[in-house]
């Protein structure tokens, strides 16, 4: 790997990055979006509970207080942005 190699990918993620956060002249809002995000967010924290309740029985001490200390935490934040999901989906509820 050549020195070359070495500056081309921070220059190709800075682009990438800068398109995809900072250029929005071209943005669409996107209707109908907010069920979908609030699914993948759903299935994901759901997964990281399940994985982290799993390594929560394992015989390696280490690795079971590690889940034993994050599912619950993980659980905790599902619920608390479920709560929060629906308190801003309400109608009549302050945007932002």
């Amino acid at each position: 790997m050549g020195r070359a190699d070495l500056h081309a990918f921070p220059a190709t993620a800075a682009r990438l990055a800068k398109k995809l956060f900072f250029d929005r002249t071209r943005a669409q809002p996107h209707t109908g979006s907010v069920p979908r995000t609030l699914a993948s967010l759903l299935v994901a924290n759901l997964a990281t509970v399940v994985t982290f309740g799993v390594l929560a029985v394992s015989r390696v001490p280490v690795l079971a207080h590690l889940g034993s200390t994050v599912a619950p935490g993980a659980l905790l934040a599902l619920l608390f942005s479920g709560m929060l999901a629906g308190s801003a989906m309400r109608p009549g509820a302050a945007p932002g």
